[in-house]
């Protein structure tokens, strides 16, 4: 049986610069309801999924919508900016053009809870 070599990546931090995009789509979402997060806010929501954001969001920070909707909205935003804010890492594109070449292939993994990934998507 032949093997076919393969690669699986990180999106978030290996593959594209995401954080300042996460922080716009917080803050996008809480000004469209008169909200603020505190900077101890920021950090914790950092490791949450977008399930964990909607509950900070609707039960913390009094968001007035129901979890689903908040989690639905935070999707809508993040699709947004993996589109428009998050940028590919230096070198990214090089190596895996590089592994094309030589036939690997490539899988990205990252939370698909938090959005669909149409930019990282394209980079395949």
């Amino acid at each position: 049986m032949e093997l076919t070599p393969y690669a699986i990546f990180d999106m978030d931090g290996t593959l594209l610069c995401s954080t300042g995009m996460w922080d716009h789509v917080t803050d996008r979402i809480l000004a469209k309801y008169g909200k603020t997060i505190t900077h101890e806010q920021r950090m914790a929501n950092m490791t949450l999924t977008v399930e964990g954001t909607a509950a900070m969001f609707v039960q913390q920070l009094g968001v007035p919508l129901t979890e689903p909707e908040c989690a639905e909205l935070i999707r809508a935003e993040a699709r947004y900016g993996y589109a428009q804010e998050a940028t590919v890492k230096p070198g990214v594109e090089q190596v895996l053009a590089a592994m094309h070449v030589r036939g690997i292939r490539h899988r990205n993994t990252a939370d698909r809870s938090r959005a669909d990934l149409p930019r990282a998507d394209a980079l395949v």
